[in-house]
């Protein structure tokens, strides 16, 4: 019989086990995806609590009359219409919008909150009215120059009004 002779059994080799699987590596990859399952619905619900907290804070901020923008400086914390609101009132004299008072009424003190592009037309009619048209003269203006007797009407014939020149 030679080197390679089939008869004999080779009692050293045994087939090698099946490995089964390992039900602690399962469980640690079903965690594993639970995880991260559930780390994706935490995300989309942070997105969802903060797309509703921007639309609630600028309704209030669109029912109070402020501009829109007001809404990008309201701290990330406040989260309810009523802190929202206090926070508004607290701070109303930044937007210059009257602080309400003990009632919760906007404080009014008998004057309407003015436009300043409509102050500023008011303030060019008044000036037209009052004065009279410039006829591009320069002696007669002159004249009328030297003839004020007083600061006031000196800024009157100047500026249309006697306190002189408006500070922008």
């Amino acid at each position: 019989m030679g080197q390679y002779d089939w008869d004999e059994e080779d009692e050293d080799y045994e087939e090698a086990p099946k490995k089964e699987p390992n039900p602690l590596r399962d469980a640690r990859r079903r965690g594993d995806k639970l995880a991260k399952e559930l780390a994706e619905a935490r995300e989309a619900l942070q997105k969802a609590n903060d797309a509703l907290r921007d639309r609630s804070v600028r309704d209030t901020i669109k029912a109070k009359g402020l501009p829109e923008k007001i809404a990008g400086l309201i701290p990330k914390d406040l989260t309810t219409e009523d802190e929202v609101v206090a926070w508004v009132d607290n701070y109303a004299d930044v937007f210059g919008v009257p602080a309400p008072d003990a009632n919760g009424q906007q404080a009014d003190d008998g004057q309407q909150q003015a436009d300043p592009a409509f102050a500023a037309l008011q303030r060019i009619q008044g000036a037209q009215s009052g004065g009279k048209p410039f006829t591009n003269d320069e002696a007669q203006m002159l004249a009328q120059i030297a003839a004020t007797q007083d600061p006031a009407a000196l800024n009157q014939l100047l500026f249309g009004n006697p306190n002189g020149p408006q500070a922008s």
